[in-house]
């Protein structure tokens, strides 16, 4: 996983974020990629980024400046929530809303879980029962 996937730019420019923005993306980041592998994905990057300078920088050096920062948000973003069990609603409460077991139950959770990950107050009972309704009325309609 680790050689798949590090190539990547979501710590592309990050430290000149506002830390929200910077938290939203290491959020996206950790949905993708779960939270151990997004960690060691970080540190990859990091040795990346010190390989390609003639000396070993040392923390806080410009080259690591991003790195660095992406690593601070992903750390700090860690226990939010970033996958469907970490939902406060699931297929029960879907069902209760009239929607039958089967594909539309994970394509509502996919859709409830990206509007949790880019905004992690959502994940409310009563939120998220109101948006999976909306999504479930779309449905039907």
């Amino acid at each position: 996983h680790l050689v798949a996937h590090h190539m990547f730019d979501d710590d592309a420019g990050i430290a000149d974020l506002p830390s929200a923005e910077a938290d939203r993306r290491a959020r996206r980041f950790l949905a993708r990629h779960g939270v151990a592998r997004a960690l060691a994905l970080a540190e990859v990057r990091r040795f990346d980024r010190s390989a390609r300078t003639d000396r070993l920088p040392e923390p806080g050096d410009p080259v690591l400046r991003d790195a660095e920062a992406f690593r601070d948000a992903l750390r700090r973003a860690r226990d939010a929530p970033t996958t469907i069990r970490q939902l406060a609603i699931g297929g029960a409460e879907l069902q209760e809303l009239g929607l039958r077991p089967g594909r539309a139950h994970g394509e509502v959770l996919r859709e409830l879980l990206a509007l949790v990950v880019d905004d992690p107050a959502l994940n409310e009972p009563a939120r998220l029962r109101t948006l999976a309704a909306e999504r479930v009325a779309a449905r039907a309609g």
